[in-house]
C-alpha cells in the first residue's frame, strides 16, 4: 500500500520540481513586445498655430499661400504627416493675385517674376511642393513645364512680345496630369513609412547634397545660400564640419548650376547664408 501510494507522490513532487524550471523556460522563450514606434500626429492633434498655417496654405490668395508655406516649412518633421494627409484632397483652390507669379495656372504674363513649376491650384500639388521643399526630395510633383530658358533670352533682346504660351505651354492634360500627381503621391508616402523614424531636416540637406541628382544638389545649395525657413542643427559650425567639405566637392560637378551656386557659396565669406536665416531684418527681404 505504502509502494503503491508513493509512486504519484513522487510524480507530484517531480512535478512541483519542474514546474518553476518550465515557467522559467517560457518566460524566457516567450514573444518579446517591442515599443510601438511613435504614431505621427494628425492634423487635428497639431498645436493651434499650425493648424492655422494649414488653414492660410489651403487658401486662395497668393500672399497668404506663400507666408504659410515658409512658416510650415520651419515647422520641418512636425508638418510632414500633415501635408501627406493634404495629399489625399481632391481639390482645387485656384490662386488670387498672383501678381507676377509663372505657374501652370498662371493666367498673365509680365515679362518677369517668381517661377514655382507646380500646379500650385492643385491642392495635392501644392502639398507636394511644400513637402519637397522641406525635405530637399524630388518626388516627381513639380511640372517640368516652364520654359525658363527662353524668358531671359527674351528680356535681354529688349523683346515686348513674349507670350504666356512660350514660357508656360500646355503640356500635359489634366488625366495625365493627376496620374503624374498619384505617382509623386504613392513614393512621397513610401519615402515617409521609412524615413520616418529617423528623418531630420539638417539630415535630409546632406543627403540632398550627396545625392546624384542634380536638380536635389542645387535646391538644397539654394536653400543652404538664400533661405530662411528653420533647420535645427544647422550652424556655421556644423556647415563647416558636415557640409563644406561636400559643397568643395560639388564646386567641380559636371552640371554647370550646381558647380556655380556651389563655387558662389563657397565664396560668402561672411556667412550671408547664416544671416538670412537668423537676422530678423534680412528675414523680411
Amino acid at each position: 500500500m505504502c509502494a503503491a501510494r508513493s509512486r504519484p507522490l513522487a510524480i507530484i513532487a517531480l512535478f512541483l520540481l519542474a514546474a518553476p524550471l518550465g515557467l522559467l523556460s517560457w518566460w524566457a522563450s516567450r514573444p518579446k513586445q517591442t515599443a510601438a514606434p511613435a504614431k505621427s500626429q494628425s492634423a487635428e492633434s497639431l498645436p493651434k498655430e499650425v493648424q492655422s498655417l494649414l488653414a492660410d496654405f489651403r487658401a486662395s490668395d497668393w500672399t497668404t499661400v506663400y507666408r504659410a508655406k515658409d512658416q510650415l516649412e520651419s515647422q520641418q518633421r512636425v508638418v510632414i504627416p500633415a501635408l501627406l494627409q493634404m495629399l489625399d484632397e481632391d481639390v482645387a483652390v485656384p490662386l488670387t493675385k498672383t501678381a507676377d507669379l509663372i505657374y501652370p495656372g498662371a493666367k498673365e504674363f509680365y515679362g518677369h517674376g517668381w517661377f514655382i513649376d507646380y500646379d500650385l491650384d492643385y491642392l495635392p500639388a501644392r502639398a507636394g511642393w511644400a513637402l519637397e521643399e522641406v525635405s530637399f526630395c524630388d518626388f516627381g510633383f513639380g511640372e517640368a513645364s516652364i520654359l525658363e530658358r527662353r524668358l531671359p533670352k527674351s528680356v535681354i533682346s529688349g523683346r515686348q512680345d513674349v507670350t504666356l504660351a512660350v514660357v508656360n505651354p500646355a503640356t500635359l492634360g489634366p488625366v495625365r496630369r493627376r496620374a503624374r500627381i498619384a505617382t509623386a503621391i504613392a513614393a512621397a508616402k513610401q519615402w515617409w513609412t521609412k524615413e520616418e523614424a529617423t528623418w531630420t531636416r539638417y539630415g535630409a540637406v546632406k543627403q540632398a547634397l550627396q545625392n546624384n541628382d542634380a536638380s536635389r544638389q542645387s535646391r538644397a545649395i539654394e536653400w543652404i545660400r538664400y533661405g530662411r525657413t528653420g533647420c535645427e542643427g544647422l550652424s556655421p559650425e556644423s556647415f563647416a564640419r558636415d557640409l563644406r567639405p561636400i559643397v568643395n566637392s560639388l564646386a567641380n560637378s559636371e552640371h554647370e548650376g550646381v558647380r556655380n551656386q556651389a563655387s558662389l557659396l563657397l565664396r560668402d565669406d561672411e556667412a550671408w547664408w547664416w544671416k538670412y536665416k537668423t537676422d530678423p531684418e534680412l528675414a523680411r527681404w
